[in-house]
């Protein structure tokens, strides 16, 4: 059989322990050589004759399954998010798509507790300032007291709720599967979208982009968060009407955004470049060696466990 491991991340020699535990299965894996994201040309270049493909963000459109090879049986992402499968296709065609969710809950959660202080001491700013010459001292605010806002309640919005319980914040969650249980035991109280916009001095981000969350954070839901408000995104750029967050930060109708996801990545150019109040990170919040290694070991399992005819651990 033949791996073709497509993810940049893990086709590097660092990973050679991924690379040794496919090797037990299959007769040829091939890595990506180009130490980026591939193309949709080099995917197709690089597919020939495979039974499974570890990927990554690489576009894997209904064209190149219309005419991906027979022996491919599973698409096994390195990640959550699949929509960069089309997942239509993937079906129509025979094929198998797998995803490792939770795999990276406690490294966004941690990152995402990092853009918290970070925005709420300034820290990115007085840095700036000290190698620039400049000995300032902003003034921060304190975390304790705050009530923290978390929209999408999944494995890392617990995380981030169950990471903070030290900080005496106030917690408002929405999910639309709430989870009652863990809410009770970590004092969090059920709210709806709206009031965690009005009530909330920090709101974090944590649910796909879907029809329903395109661009939910935009004009209107940014005129109904304090003026004092910090928002966070770990989760999909696309959540966010990145023009009117200009505007609102430019305005000062918040006060700060720290985001680790952009509507397009990667990202070299942006009018958010130029604000003062905003962190911009690469989306690395979920880019640990630990998590990196344990998410591409559980992608490799789905990938030999569809093909042996097992149950995988996540079929999406």
């Amino acid at each position: 059989m033949k791996l073709l491991i497509g993810a940049v991340s893990i086709s590097n020699p660092e990973y050679a322990a991924i690379h040794d535990e496919a090797k037990k299965t299959f007769s040829e894996v091939v890595l990506n050589p180009y130490e980026r994201t591939l193309s949709t040309q080099e995917v197709e270049e690089l597919w020939g004759d495979c039974d499974a493909v570890v990927c990554g963000v690489e576009k894997i459109t209904g064209e190149m399954l219309s005419r991906a090879p027979s022996s491919l049986k599973v698409l096994s992402k390195h990640g959550v998010g699949v929509d960069n499968i089309d997942l239509e296709a993937a079906n129509a065609a025979g094929i198998v798509v797998c995803n490792t969710p939770g795999a990276n809950s406690d490294a966004v959660a941690e990152a995402t507790l990092g853009l918290l202080f970070a925005a709420m001491r300034k820290i990115p700013r007085a840095h700036h300032d000290v190698v620039s010459g400049r000995w300032k001292r902003p003034e921060g605010s304190l975390i304790r007291g705050k009530t923290l806002g978390v929209i999408g309640m999944g494995s890392i919005g617990r995380q981030v709720i169950a990471y903070s319980q030290g900080f005496g914040l106030k917690y408002l969650a929405y999910d639309p599967f709430f989870d009652a249980a863990f809410a009770a035991g970590h004092g969090v109280q059920e709210s709806s979208m709206e009031e965690i916009f009005r009530e909330a001095d920090i709101v974090t981000l944590h649910l796909p982009c879907t029809e329903a969350t395109y661009q939910l954070i935009n004009h209107t839901t940014l005129a109904m968060m304090k003026r004092s408000a910090i928002l966070i995104n770990t989760a999909r750029g696309d959540l966010i009407h990145e023009g009117d967050l200009y505007d609102a930060l430019l305005q000062k109708r918040i006060a700060f955004a720290a985001l680790d996801v952009l509507a397009k990545e990667p990202a070299y150019e942006s009018p958010l470049f130029g604000l003062e109040n905003i962190i911009i990170t690469p989306h690395l919040s979920g880019n640990t060696r630990e998590t990196t290694l344990g998410m591409g070991m559980r992608a490799l399992h789905n990938a030999i466990a569809v093909l042996n005819g097992a149950e995988a651990n996540r079929v999406v």
